[in-house]
């Protein structure tokens, strides 16, 4: 959650080739990104807005069930300061997630 309304770009691409996926967003305070046409057992590079990084896809016949989530700048304060007042607190309650990050 931004402190102001404010527009919002994420970029993803293959770290061994490809084409550049992007999603931008209009000015809001809140952001969520679906990323789609990913494919199994691949790494990428992404950026989200100033910030880079990398993720990899589980290979094709990995069955174990991934659900995960990145909860992003809790404002100046300890993420688990926000998260006591956020609506996540009863997504990650009801959810088994496969890991939880902070950026």
């Amino acid at each position: 959650i931004l402190a102001a309304p404010a527009p919002l770009r994420l970029e993803w691409i293959p770290e061994a080739g490809g084409t550049l996926a992007t999603v931008e967003h209009p000015p809001r305070r809140r952001h969520e990104f679906a990323l789609t046409g990913l494919q199994p057992g691949t790494r990428y590079r992404y950026r989200l807005g100033a910030e880079e990084g990398s993720f990899a896809t589980f290979a094709r016949d990995d069955r174990k069930p991934l659900a995960f989530c990145v909860v992003g700048d809790s404002g100046g304060l300890p993420p688990w300061v926000w998260l006591q007042n956020s609506p996540l607190v009863g997504t990650l309650a009801r959810r088994a997630f496969t890991f939880v990050t902070t950026f």
